[in-house]
Formats: C-alpha cells, sequence, structure tokens
C-alpha cells in the first residue's frame, strides 16, 4: 500500500514542478534597433534575426548620413533561449573584418570577407527581455559583464523589420 501513495506523491510533485516554471518563448523574424547619433553624422543599426529552431545572428551596421548606406561592422551567430523573461544569447562564431585587410573607417566589408576573431569557447550573454503579445517589438537589457568590461549597455528597443 505505501508505494501506490509514494508514487501517487511523486507524480503530484513532478506535475506540480513542471506548472512553476516559466514558459519558453520561440521568436521568429527580424528585428532592428536603430540609434542615432548626437551629431546626426552617424546611426548605428543592430539587426537580430530569430528562428525557431533556436538560432539567432546579430548584425551590427554603421550608417554614415548623408549617403545613407549601411555599413557592415560585424556579426555575432549561435543560438538563443528565452524562459521567461530570462535571455540567454550563446555566441559560437563572432565575425569581423580581417584588420590587414580592411580599414573599417573606409571601407565596408561584405559577410563573405569577415573572418572568426572568437577562440573555439562559446561567449555567454544574458539578461532580461520583454516581449509584446503580438511578438511585434521587445525590449533587450543584458546583464553587465564584468569580463566584458565595454559590455553594459542600456535596456533598448527591437522592432519587428518588415521588408
Amino acid at each position: 500500500m505505501k508505494k501506490p501513495i509514494i508514487f501517487l506523491l511523486l507524480a503530484i510533485f513532478c506535475l506540480s514542478c513542471k506548472e512553476d516554471e516559466a514558459p519558453v518563448l520561440t521568436l521568429n523574424g527580424d528585428y532592428v534597433n536603430t540609434v542615432e547619433s548626437e551629431t546626426d553624422e552617424l546611426s548605428e543599426m543592430t539587426f537580430m534575426r530569430f528562428r525557431s529552431t533556436g538560432e539567432l545572428t546579430v548584425s551590427y551596421y554603421r550608417q554614415l548620413k548623408p549617403e545613407g548606406s549601411n555599413c557592415l561592422k560585424s556579426i555575432r551567430k549561435g543560438t538563443y533561449r528565452i524562459v521567461g523573461e530570462e535571455f540567454r544569447f550563446t555566441v559560437l562564431e563572432t565575425l569581423g573584418p580581417d584588420p590587414a585587410v580592411f580599414d573599417i573607417n573606409g571601407e565596408c566589408p561584405t559577410e563573405a570577407q569577415l573572418v572568426n576573431g572568437q577562440g573555439p569557447e562559446p561567449l555567454e550573454f544574458t539578461g532580461s527581455i520583454s516581449v509584446d503579445e503580438s511578438k511585434i517589438s521587445f525590449e533587450l537589457q543584458y546583464t553587465c559583464e564584468p569580463h566584458y568590461s565595454s559590455f553594459c549597455p542600456e535596456k533598448v528597443t527591437y522592432v519587428q523589420y518588415m521588408e
């Protein structure tokens, strides 16, 4: 008689644990954040491409004005996971211009001309994310990382990008 009661209690405990877990959210689409400089001569754009498979590509662009063309600066590729409001980006590859070949202030490299400057270990970025119900926009704030001294950004808003 003790065994059925133990299994019943164990089943109730397991079910109650699952109810307390935050929901896993999957995004599938392209989102953009643009920041204008104070002098209006330059804007920075971050383009995030989420896939329902858990893949994430983040492309960073700069735009010199008044020309208006976007110049690719770098790309990070990896995987993402959103549980509740917790955001985790595991970077597997960081692509940037080869300093021996390109002057980033003078040329705009294509994606094919970028080289991987990241070592074999993945980089982990965490933060908090707040996605609106329609998934048209979200606010993202990365956690300040002490081992990346320059990486402590403010909360930014991304809006779905439609071509």
